[in-house]
């Protein structure tokens, strides 16, 4: 009791640590003649604040009570003392619930389980400390805007990073829109600010004056569109020739939290900025892609100590696709029709659709949990939905997007509760035809930060806060493999 720690910090620690980790803690006193001056029960009270901290508060009897373990004062057989213990903790239950979303840091709360059975002793956990970022939680201060609001606020250039970092779209923002936008902005922070802005926006309705005011087509001339959709794949997308195009990739994502701030609370500053870059050339052959010669573009700071997530997908010039229409044409998914969306060279025909998860299902993988070794990753193939814009005539998919089902509230454990992905494709010249190829992907990702702590001489990682990231991927450069020859009419010699 002298000399002991009286850091708050250390007690919510030690609390939430032990929780986490489900162990009951029992306390077998081994002294004939323990020190008569201290009663552990008069500390039992779990300190809220500072204020409240003594070392007695720490001391084992205390810990034990509080994780619903056993005091068992010396009896003078101590094998018999250990075998009691063994003995309760044959038998438990073992009861879950989500903690109340707070604001507040180190929020305790009592607990009591109670059983309609006057002559049963149940022990458990006292109580708990709450905190912030068990649960994501909207950022303050957010303005949703309309893609018409957003375009007036970037024409009127007035304090306008301020409020590109402050705004959040409530519709879709077309890359047409986007680039002219893009074209009326100097500032390359607020540059990126605005790509950020549009790039979250892609899985959202478009504004009204890109959707056709048309009825749905009869479902006959829906099942039609749908065919050819469907023949579109089987046919063209296998008659790509082989190709080679250029990839680069802006990755956006929200500044690196400092030394000092703790695991316990939300990110203090959630705007998205530049991190890194990468040119890449993908070669496309025999109908599989390949990703070679990658030039990291990077801005972004290293971090020591923390394992750094990334955010790559494959498979966007093909597999995707055929995902998208296998998913949606399965008999257990659910497929209707969405919309007429206007376009410049002719009105899309749009779709929605959720799927059960199947091994087709793309696998979601996230390095890493943080159990164990830090090496053991995140898997899973969750259902997922979303949609896709075929061209009616055609039949040949122009823009897909699709939502993997991840809700934080049904798994609070998951480390990812948002992935998606979005592909637009749009008409490329190979080799003097054309063919309709990926012109812009963005893939958005919101998961849980990993924190190292340092607490009783060891070092192990945790979950902190929730963060965002955004892959913006353009496609460009477009050059078919192969040579071509002429033959040329024979010639005669001149003097």
């Amino acid at each position: 009791m002298n000399g002991g720690d009286t850091g708050f910090d250390e007690a919510t620690e030690f609390s939430t640590r032990l929780r986490e980790a489900r162990i009951t803690l029992d306390n077998v006193n081994v002294w004939l003649n323990p020190v008569p001056a201290f009663d552990y029960h008069d500390y039992l009270e779990a300190p809220r604040t500072q204020k409240d901290m003594r070392p007695e508060r720490m001391a084992l009897q205390v810990i034990a009570m509080h994780t619903g373990g056993l005091v068992v004062d010396s009896s003078g057989d101590l094998d018999g003392d250990i075998e009691r213990c063994v003995r309760e903790l044959r038998s438990f239950y073992t009861l879950t619930f989500n903690p109340p979303h707070t604001y507040t840091m180190d929020e305790y709360h009592d607990l009591r389980v109670q059983v309609d059975r006057p002559a049963l002793t149940v022990r458990s956990t006292t109580g708990y400390y709450n905190e912030p970022v068990y649960f994501d939680n909207p950022r303050p201060g957010i303005e949703k805007v309309t893609v018409a609001q957003l375009e007036e606020l970037v024409r009127s250039h007035s304090d306008l990073l301020r409020k590109l970092e402050n705004v959040e779209l409530s519709q879709r923002m077309s890359k047409r829109r986007l680039d002219a936008l893009l074209s009326v902005i100097r500032s390359e922070r607020e540059r990126q600010a605005l790509t950020a802005d549009a790039d979250l926006s892609f899985a959202l309705a478009p504004p009204p004056d890109e959707i056709v005011d048309r009825p749905p087509p009869p479902m006959e001339e829906q099942r039609a569109i749908l065919r050819r959709a469907i023949d579109y794949l089987q046919n063209a997308i296998p008659k790509l020739p082989d190709f080679y195009a250029l990839r680069n990739t802006e990755r956006f994502e929200e500044p690196v939290g400092s030394e000092s701030e703790s695991w316990k609370m939300l990110h203090q500053d959630q705007t998205l900025h530049f991190a890194t870059g990468e040119h890449a050339t993908v070669l496309y052959r025999n109908g599989h892609e390949v990703v070679e010669k990658k030039k990291k573009l990077s801005k972004r700071r290293v971090v020591r100590g923390v394992r750094a997530r990334d955010l790559e997908s494959t498979g966007t010039f093909g597999p995707i696709l055929a995902y998208v229409m296998t998913a949606a044409t399965a008999s257990s998914s659910t497929l209707t029709w969405k919309r007429w969306e206007r376009r410049k060279d002719g009105d899309l025909a749009v779709f929605s659709y959720r799927a059960v998860s199947t091994n087709i299902t793309p696998e979601l993988t996230y390095c890493c949990l943080p159990e164990g070794s830090g090496t053991t990753p995140y898997q899973n193939r969750p259902d997922d939905y979303g949609e896709f814009a075929v061209n009616p005539e055609t039949g040949a998919i122009m823009r897909i997007v699709t939502t993997a089902d991840l809700d934080e509230e049904r798994d609070p454990d998951v480390p990812l509760i948002r992935s998606q992905i979005m592909v637009e494709y749009g008409a490329e010249e190979l080799g003097g035809k054309t063919y309709i190829c990926p012109q812009r992907s963005v893939e958005v990702s919101r998961g849980r930060s990993e924190r190292e702590l340092h607490e009783w001489g060891m070092g192990f990682s945790l979950y902190g806060y929730f963060e965002t990231m955004i892959n913006d991927v353009s496609f460009g450069g477009y050059h078919k493999f192969g040579s071509e020859f002429r033959i040329l009419p024979g010639f005669q010699e001149t003097q």
